[in-house]
């Protein structure tokens, strides 16, 4: 039985032997694939710089890129699904490692035919302007919803819940409802 044993533990232990070689190599020259988690706004403006730059720095890194709602991604992280996830203020996920990319502003997003003279909005304004905007708890709405609350306020009840960045933006194009967005939407 020992011989039988020894045979393949030795193969074993001279794979682990192998590993920290493999792991320097890699450490000059990376290689495999991510996969990475974008919010739809963050995607719509910076997956293909991304691209660029890593296809530019590390050339046999291959990247898989998946465009979600910011509230999914931590999830998804958890699960393994994504290797690297942007999220967008979510201060009550639980997260390995995080670190602040960038911050954005919000901008109020309107038909041309609906376009408002302020240059910033009001939280009594905003409050009751007809909006796109995600569920509560998803993208933006968070923010949006706090925003309000700092001033004792609470978002009338929404025309358009819609928990995706085309949605949102095809109900603006239709002049149905505002929207609360980043520029890179």
């Amino acid at each position: 039985q020992g011989e039988v044993f020894l045979r393949p533990a030795q193969r074993v232990l001279g794979q682990i032997d192998q590993i920290p070689a493999a792991v320097a190599s890699l450490e000059k020259s990376p290689a495999g694939t991510v996969r990475v988690g974008l919010p739809q706004t963050t995607a719509a403006h910076y997956a293909l710089l991304l691209t660029d730059a890593v296809r530019n720095r590390y050339p046999a890194v291959r990247l898989e890129l998946f465009d979600e709602i910011s509230s999914h991604i931590p999830g998804w992280l958890d699960r393994g699904r994504f290797d690297i996830g942007v999220i967008i203020n979510d201060e009550d996920a639980v997260l390995l490692d995080a670190q602040v990319l960038l911050e954005e502003q919000l901008y109020l997003v309107s038909h041309r035919d609906q376009a408002l003279a302020e240059s910033c909005v009001p939280p009594a304004l905003l409050a009751r302007l007809p909006l796109s905007i995600p569920s509560t708890g998803l993208g933006v709405r968070p923010l949006v919803d706090a925003f309000l609350a700092h001033a004792g306020l609470a978002l009338d009840e929404p025309p358009v819940l819609a928990n995706s960045m085309n949605l949102m933006r095809s109900a603006m194009l239709a002049g149905r409802a505002h929207g609360v967005m980043p520029w890179a939407a």
